[in-house]
C-alpha cells in the first residue's frame, strides 16, 4: 500500500519507490527500476545517496548514487524520461524535483542530463525547487500547454537565501 509504482509511457520499465522515516526525523528513500523483459528479471536497485551528494544540479548520477525521492509522474521526450518527484528535505522545507532518466550503452540507468536551460543561459542536469514545509507547490507536465509548469516561489519574509521560507505567489513558470 505504501509503495509507489509508475510505468514508463512506452512500458519499457517501471519504477518502484518508497520512503522510511527515522526516529531522528530524516527520511530515507528506496527504489528499484524493473525493465520489461520476458526472458529474465532485470532489476536495478536505487541507493539513496542524497545525504552525501554535493551540487546535484550539475551531476549525472547512477543507481548507486541516486538522489532519493518519491516519483509521482514520468513523461517521455525523445530519448529522455522526465521524472517528477518529491523529497521531504528536512523539518523546515520540502523539495520538488525534475530529474532525467536515460540508459547508458549497457542499458544501466543514469539520472540527470544537461537539458534544463535557464534565463541566464546556465544549464542544469536536474531542477530542485525547495519550499516551505507546509506550502502547497505544484510541479508537473501540462499536456495542453506541452510544458512543465510549476509555481513561482518567493521568500515569505524577503530573504532570498532562505529557501525554506519560499511560498507560491500565484504565478507560474515553466520549461
Amino acid at each position: 500500500k505504501t509503495i509507489s509504482i509508475i510505468n514508463s509511457p512506452d512500458n519499457k520499465f517501471r519504477i518502484f519507490n518508497w520512503q522510511l522515516f527515522s526516529e531522528t526525523g530524516t527520511i530515507r528513500y528506496f527504489g528499484a527500476i524493473q525493465m520489461n523483459s520476458k526472458k529474465e528479471l532485470v532489476l536495478f536497485p536505487l541507493f539513496d545517496n542524497s545525504a552525501f551528494t554535493g551540487n546535484i544540479e550539475d551531476t549525472v548520477l547512477d543507481a548507486n548514487k541516486w538522489f532519493g525521492n518519491l516519483y509521482y509522474n514520468i513523461i517521455r521526450k525523445k530519448k529522455y524520461y522526465i521524472l517528477f518527484g518529491w523529497d521531504g528535505n528536512n523539518l523546515a522545507s520540502n523539495i520538488k524535483i525534475i530529474d532525467v532518466l536515460t540508459f547508458d550503452n549497457e542499458k544501466k540507468p543514469l539520472f540527470g542530463a544537461p537539458i534544463f536551460v535557464f534565463g541566464d543561459k546556465s544549464v542544469k542536469t536536474r531542477v530542485l525547487i525547495e519550499f516551505k514545509e507546509n506550502a502547497a507547490v505544484s510541479l508537473n507536465y501540462n499536456v495542453d500547454e506541452k510544458m512543465i509548469i510549476f509555481d513561482h516561489l518567493v521568500p515569505e519574509f524577503g530573504d532570498s537565501t532562505a529557501k525554506w521560507t519560499f511560498v507560491p505567489d500565484g504565478s507560474y513558470e515553466g520549461f
